[in-house]
C-alpha cells in the first residue's frame, strides 16, 4: 500500500491464500488530501506453500497488479498504466531469500526489472543483507535513485536504459 495518498484497502487470508485490494487517490500529499487527482487500483494474491513437504520453513508466492489512471501532476503511483509484479520468498532457519520480477507498461515507455534479496540472521538482533537489482526501460526511461545515486555527477541527468544496483549491509534491530 502506498504512503502519502488517500485511499481505502483491505486484505485477508483464507486457508493458504492471501489477498489484498485497494483504491487510492493519485495525489501525493501530506495529510488527508482531496479526491481531485486521478486514481489507481491495486490487487494482489498470494499462496503459502510452507506446509507442503518442501524442506523450507517458508515458501510464499505472490502476484500483484496496479492500474493507474492519473491526472497531470499526480505522483502517488509510478507513471505506468499497468504494473505487474510476481515474487517468491524462500526461508529456512536463519536464511531468507526473496526474488521479484516486475513489468510496467503504458503512459511511460515499457520497463521491467528483477530484484534478488538474501538475508541471514546472525543473531536475534543482527542480520546481514545482500541485494542485486536489474532494470531495463525503453528510450532512456529509467533514472538513478534520488537519495544517493543522483548525488554523483553523471551524464544525461542520470537517465538510461539499463540499471544495475548492488547493496550489502548489516541491519541491527532494537
Amino acid at each position: 500500500r502506498p504512503r502519502k495518498t488517500m485511499g481505502i484497502s483491505g486484505f485477508g487470508t483464507h486457508a493458504h491464500w492471501s489477498y489484498q485490494i485497494g483504491l487510492f487517490s493519485g495525489e501525493r500529499v501530506e495529510g488527508f488530501g482531496s479526491l481531485d487527482g486521478g486514481t489507481f487500483f491495486l490487487a494482489g494474491i498470494g499462496y503459502d506453500f510452507s506446509s507442503a513437504a518442501t524442506g523450507l520453513d517458508r515458501l510464499v508466492w505472490r502476484l500483484d497488479y496496479l492500474y493507474n489512471d492519473p491526472k497531470p501532476g499526480d505522483g502517488a503511483a509510478a507513471p505506468y498504466e499497468h504494473s505487474w509484479a510476481t515474487s517468491l520468498l524462500l526461508a529456512r532457519d536463519r536464511f531468507q531469500w526473496v526474488n521479484e520480477l516486475l513489468y510496467a507498461t503504458g503512459i511511460s515507455p515499457d520497463a521491467w526489472g528483477f530484484t534478488s534479496l538474501a538475508s541471514y540472521d546472525v543473531t536475534d538482533r543482527v542480520q546481514t543483507v545482500f541485494r542485486y537489482h536489474y532494470a531495463h526501460g525503453d528510450d532512456d526511461s529509467l533514472r538513478l535513485q534520488r537519495r544517493y545515486e543522483r548525488e554523483v555527477e553523471v551524464t544525461d541527468g542520470g537517465y538510461g536504459e539499463d540499471y544495475h544496483a548492488l547493496y550489502a549491509g548489516l541491519n541491527y534491530y532494537i
